[in-house]
């Protein structure tokens, strides 16, 4: 990785932040000329595989049951046929090869349980030969972090066929102008901003970010974690949270990328990224000394490289985004010292 300077660090954070924030606003915020912010955006791009998305609500688009899958093969599986095996739904987001307790860690999200059920058995019977394990849970939580749809799924949701074709020209670039979106959707200027406020207005676009597609780090380590539930446990995970969100955004990209609640076969998952396999392992084993010894188990594995989909890896404000839903009442008990 090339040497990144202060200045590129912060365009890196608010581009993830907000990635259709205006050139000239971005030079403001850095204290810099217009001029160069152009020059800064091209190399974090060619440093970083830098790509522009909107993070959308994927309940809002009708996708109400997202999962998260872990498989164990006993035979490899080409990348090829399995990237076109999940590209022929739109169900599957994101599918990437591992190394550790789990081979494929895939992202799936679908309409109902019967959408889902019916392509977990599609490609469950077209890989049979190779699945040893198949193992789902439903994400409830989302606390941090995403996986950008795919263009297949944005088109299967119930939104305005007009509305639907503007997020998968988001979904490509999400700081294209409105002027060239209108002639992308052979529309005028003025209706595809009535269109985007909506959108923005009604959530199904959360806000826009970037995402990586050339990690900063060497090691992207995931974990899902079974909990025992013992009493004081959600004031333990208090102290998790309270690590996770202490990241000081001096590295390009934050070392907490997705966790998620969930359930079914594992209660959480975590992914991090570090410099090294050891560094990430450390500070797996320091987290789990947060917990009872009977209370956790973890199962982990070293992402390798992604077979579908984008990496979700960025760099962001998470004392802003990360989701603190119903651990606010514990943190009042913690202050109260209850």
């Amino acid at each position: 990785m090339a040497e990144i300077d202060f200045y590129s660090f912060r365009l890196l954070r608010e581009l993830c932040m907000d990635s259709r924030v205006p050139a000239s606003v971005l030079a403001s915020r850095l204290g810099r000329s217009r001029s160069v912010i152009g020059p800064r955006m091209k190399f974090l791009e060619d440093e970083f595989g830098l790509k522009y998305v909107p993070e959308l609500d994927e309940r809002k688009l009708g996708f109400a049951y997202p999962y998260v899958i872990h498989v164990k093969l006993k035979k490899q599986v080409d990348d090829a046929k399995l990237a076109e095996l999940l590209s022929a739904s739109p169900v599957p987001q994101f599918a990437a090869a591992c190394k550790g307790a789990f081979d494929l860690l895939i992202y799936a999200t679908a309409k109902n349980n019967l959408d889902y059920l019916r392509w977990e058995y599609l490609l469950r019977s077209s890989l049979r030969e190779a699945i040893s394990t198949w193992e789902p849970s439903q994400v409830i939580v989302p606390r941090i972090g995403f996986f950008p749809l795919r263009e297949k799924a944005i088109l299967a949701c119930g939104l305005p066929d007009l509305q639907k074709r503007m997020l998968v020209e988001l979904n490509r670039n999400a700081r294209i102008g409105y002027g060239e979106l209108a002639k992308k959707l052979g529309v005028g200027v003025a209706k595809v901003r009535y269109h985007f406020n909506l959108l923005r207005s009604s959530g199904v676009i959360r806000r826009f970010s970037a995402v990586m597609d050339k990690p900063p780090k060497k090691v992207s380590i995931v974990y899902l974690s079974h909990y025992h539930y013992n009493e004081g446990y959600e004031s333990r995970c208090v102290v998790v949270r309270k690590r996770i969100m202490r990241d000081e955004g001096s590295e390009p990209c934050n070392e907490y990328q997705c966790v998620y609640e969930m359930s079914g076969y594992a209660d959480e998952l975590t992914w991090v990224c570090h410099d090294d396999v050891v560094e990430g392992y450390e500070r797996l084993a320091e987290e789990e000394k947060i917990f009872e010894p009977d209370e956790i188990m973890n199962e982990s594995a070293v992402v390798t490289h992604v077979i579908y989909g984008d990496w979700p890896i960025r760099n962001v404000d998470l004392s802003k985004l990360y989701d603190t839903s119903s651990w606010d009442d514990i943190d009042e008990e913690e202050k109260d010292g209850t």
